[in-house]
């Protein structure tokens, strides 16, 4: 018996000697710390081509819509120096994140990869006046399929509400969007960094397919509304 082990190596891209391109950053992560969320952060990455022939940058793709990033020029000759200007915008964010930003050039078939990190926070001066912090309302699942079900009887599903900002969460009000009206999941409020499991229930009139969705309002500021995506088949 022949038993073969391939070792493969992932890292950026070196250079070659003889007609080769490469470019080499001063550094590959940025840590941002403990940021506010309403305050745009910028940060600029230098690099230098340590090949013996220029290297043109075809493409910049970052992993977050909330990130840009946009190379200062697009040929860099060899000996040359040049800089990913990247852009994370925290609206809306909270918590650690950690963003890949994948430099494409004509120097190598594998992308360059520069990674921007950080700590979105609540700060005093986003929080709303008024209140005593600022509540952050996150649910999940985003979607729930509930498969196959009777017509007329209720079905159950688990969704989970989660508090990650720094004030009291409210759930002021959840219901379906084909009805307008509905009542309040919990009289009580719930605290910073707590998630809670609710159990909610769907009743459908009408055979077939079908698609809604589950609104839940709160006393978030910036996301007033959320809501769940409902699928199955009534039958």
């Amino acid at each position: 018996m022949v038993v073969l082990f391939l070792l493969i190596s992932l890292s950026a891209p070196s250079p070659v000697s003889g007609g080769s391109a490469g470019l080499r950053f001063k550094e590959t992560t940025h840590d941002f710390g403990a940021i506010n969320r309403l305050s745009k952060q910028v940060h600029t990455f230098v690099f230098e081509n340590v090949g013996d022939r220029a290297v043109i940058i075809t493409e910049v793709v970052t992993s977050c819509g909330c990130t840009a990033a946009v190379a200062g020029s697009k040929k860099i000759g060899s000996g040359g120096s040049g800089k990913i200007e990247v852009t994370f915008d925290p609206t809306g964010k909270s918590g650690k994140f950690l963003n890949v930003i994948k430099v494409l050039t004509d120097a190598s078939p594998l992308p360059y990869a520069i990674y921007i990190k950080g700590d979105v926070r609540i700060s005093e001066k986003s929080r709303v006046k008024g209140e005593s912090g600022h509540p952050v309302i996150e649910i999940s699942p985003k979607t729930v399929d509930l498969g196959r079900v009777r017509l007329g009887q209720a079905a159950q599903y688990k969704i989970v509400v989660a508090n990650m900002g720094d004030g009291e969460l409210f759930i002021t009000n959840f219901h379906t969007k084909n009805s307008s009206s509905g009542l309040p999941l919990s009289s009580k409020p719930i605290g910073s960094g707590v998630r809670v499991e609710l159990t909610a229930s769907y009743v459908c009139d009408q055979v077939g397919l079908f698609e809604d969705f589950l609104i839940i309002r709160s006393n978030d500021p910036e996301k007033p509304s959320v809501q769940i995506r409902i699928t199955g088949i009534v039958e």
